[in-house]
């Protein structure tokens, strides 16, 4: 059952009597005066339209884009969907309603603290709170790192960044290990469907996979401590710490090389707290007690990493290969780095060797879309999709992608499920590759609150727009299309020009270089005529002058000469 229109009455008041439509399948209107709906069918709307495959698949019931600045609201909206798909429990003294249309066709309702609404259509049916509990399933995901606080609900998978943060230690964990079973899923599925096919150029493909992660500690066990302030570089000196995990994507295996270099010897070590006694917190070096303490807890620590690897603890794999190409022998391995996480170490810091940030960014998305939707593989109801701002920190080529990757890749890869995608973005790109029905642009009114605007000024149409023109919108950029330096400095020689002095004439060259620098054409040109009339002005008058000098300089020069020729001749007749 997919979610048609939205009306929120009050949100934590900051959402405050404003419409939202998610699908155009109707046109729907709410009169709050008459307490009535207005619904119509649209005749031009198209079945299966964010399908890329064929013949289409049914897959996405819809995809919704939430758009608008920083600040303008659209957490806030993201949040309101987020509760009333995953747990209306907690925002029973909001008031809103909803309609819903289901694959038959038929419409339902559900509201909350709303007076009896009058459809105009008598078959719209109202659903019960337990009913509309039951409705969907969310997915929420966001690579935003703000420190936010999100709270449990009921009824949602919370794969966002600042969830996951919650327990930092066992993060690249999850991490490593939903994209270790991304990218086995895909391979499977890629030996399922006839690779030759050529619709199956999805996300992988824009990918160049890995060959190496590379694991290293970045803490260690709270039993091995001297006081507060040991440092991390005196167990980096007598453990050789390094894991590599080798990724073959063409035939699939994966070595561990664990190799440990634990000195034992009390000499050595008693050296190096001679060494490095700067680094840790003050000691006496007459204290030997002091130092034989450090000692023990060295040594306790070095057992402990014995026993992990006799228990099977921590993976140790001499001249040997770990195949890792089934879903099973990547949870096993999973299980024992998790081992070797949790008991061993507080914390791993784990990467992919030869991704970019870019390339490494899409993996993690789409690996934390394929752990959240499989939570629910067996349910396989509709999952509201909610994706917050994912193109962040996405290099433009990957942004104009991401769309296209996340339909490809709900279709090729589900077959038992049904999504609506709702996603909030600041980015053209995305707003080229949806459709203007599809957008919802919000801005934040000094008076209304958070509102909802209809389209976006003298651009109608935005499916398929060019992308510079939807940049030039003041939607998206105001005062403006050039950095505010540029700005700035371009003001700044404009008004040097205008207000242009002859003993400024030393500054005309400086000027006409800064002019040059200068992209855009039409302002170019426009500081170029006003420079060129500036130097008729001012340029032939300092020319006159200079002729003037340099005559009177050539007539001086003549008087001295007949000077000194008469002071000769004077000279002789005497």
């Amino acid at each position: 059952m997919k979610l048609l229109y939205v009306y929120i009455g009050n949100f934590k008041n900051r959402i405050k009597d404003q419409e939202f439509l998610l699908d155009n399948q109707f046109n729907i209107a709410y009169n709050s005066t008459l307490n009535c709906v207005d619904m119509e069918v649209n005749e031009k709307f198209i079945v299966d339209f964010f399908s890329i495959q064929n013949p289409p698949t049914n897959r996405i019931k819809g995809l919704t884009g939430i758009i608008g600045k920083n600040g303008s609201g659209k957490s806030t909206l993201l949040d309101f969907f987020r509760y009333t798909n995953a747990d209306i429990y907690k925002i029973r003294e909001e008031k809103y309603f909803e309609i819903f249309m289901d694959e038959y066709g038929d419409v339902f309702y559900f509201q909350n603290n709303m007076p009896d609404i009058d459809f105009k259509d008598k078959k719209v049916k109202e659903l019960s709170r337990k009913s509309r509990f039951n409705l969907s399933k969310v997915l929420f995901l966001s690579t935003v790192l703000d420190r936010k606080k999100y709270e449990p609900l009921q009824r949602e998978t919370n794969n966002s960044t600042n969830y996951l943060l919650k327990n930092i230690n066992e993060y690249d964990s999850e991490k490593i290990k939903n994209n270790l079973l991304f990218l086995n899923r895909t391979d499977m599925l890629k030996r399922k469907i006839d690779i030759k096919i050529e619709y199956l150029s999805n996300v992988l493909e824009e990918l160049s996979l890995p060959e190496i992660l590379s694991f290293s500690i970045i803490n260690i066990d709270s039993d091995f401590k001297y006081a507060e302030n040991l440092k991390f570089s005196m167990f980096k000196s007598y453990i050789d710490k390094r894991l590599l995990l080798g990724f073959n994507t063409a035939e699939g295996p994966l070595l561990l090389e664990y190799s440990k270099a634990i000195e034992k010897k009390e000499k050595n070590i008693f050296e190096y707290v001679e060494k490095t006694h700067k680094n840790i917190r003050p000691v006496s070096m007459d204290n030997r007690e002091s130092h034989l303490r450090v000692i023990k807890r060295i040594n306790k620590f070095s057992k402990k990493v014995e026993k992990g690897i006799q228990r099977g603890q921590i993976i140790q794999i001499n001249d040997s290969t770990f195949e890792l190409n089934d879903i099973q022998s990547i949870k096993t391995f999973i299980k024992n780095l998790d081992n070797a996480t949790k008991q061993q170490f507080t914390g791993l810091s784990m990467n992919w060797r030869e991704l970019s940030t870019g390339e490494e960014m899409i993996l993690d998305i789409f690996s934390r879309l394929l752990d959240g939707i499989s939570y629910y593989e067996k349910q396989p109801e509709l999952q509201v999709i909610i994706l917050d701002e994912i193109e962040n920190a996405l290099h433009p080529q990957w942004q104009k992608k991401i769309i296209a990757l996340l339909i490809n890749f709900l279709e090729v890869y589900f077959d038992r499920h049904k999504f609506q995608v709702i996603l909030t973005s600041h980015s053209p790109f995305l707003v080229s590759d949806i459709p203007s029905h599809s957008l919802i642009l919000i801005h934040r009114d000094k008076i209304k609150g958070i509102v909802n605007k209809s389209e976006l000024e003298d651009l109608h149409l935005t499916f398929g727009a060019n992308i510079h023109e939807l940049y030039t919108n003041s939607f998206f950029l105001e005062g403006g299309v050039i950095g505010d330096f540029a700005k700035q400095k371009i003001n700044k020689l404009a008004k040097k020009l205008m207000y242009f002095v002859p003993k400024d004439i030393k500054d005309l060259d400086q000027i006409r270089y800064e002019i040059d620098l200068i992209a855009e054409p039409v302002l170019r040109n426009k500081l170029i005529q006003i420079y060129d009339e500036k130097i008729k002005l001012f340029k032939p008058v300092n020319e006159d002058v200079l002729n003037i000098k340099q005559e009177i300089g050539i007539l001086k020069e003549q008087i001295k000469l007949a000077s000194e020729k008469l002071l000769k001749l004077e000279g002789e007749v005497e």
